[in-house]
């Protein structure tokens, strides 16, 4: 029975395999639209002190690190 049923599903696949797909063929579509966009000043970012976030060890098992 199970030779059977994967004779049955193999020959399902090549079937699905086989087959042709073909994509729309014609004109092309298109659709108004509108689009906005704010444009911002950029920011400047000036270092004060280091960052020190102490030492992070990995570990085989792995996780998260939050601070």
């Amino acid at each position: 029975m199970k030779k059977l049923g994967f004779l049955l599903a193999s020959i399902f696949v090549m079937m699905l395999a086989t087959q042709q797909m073909k994509a729309q063929t014609g004109g092309s579509a298109s659709i108004p639209a509108n689009a906005k966009a704010t444009i911002v000043e950029a920011i400047a970012i000036e270092e004060i002190s280091e960052l020190n976030f102490g030492k992070i060890v990995a570990t085989p098992e792995g996780g998260k690190v939050q601070i």
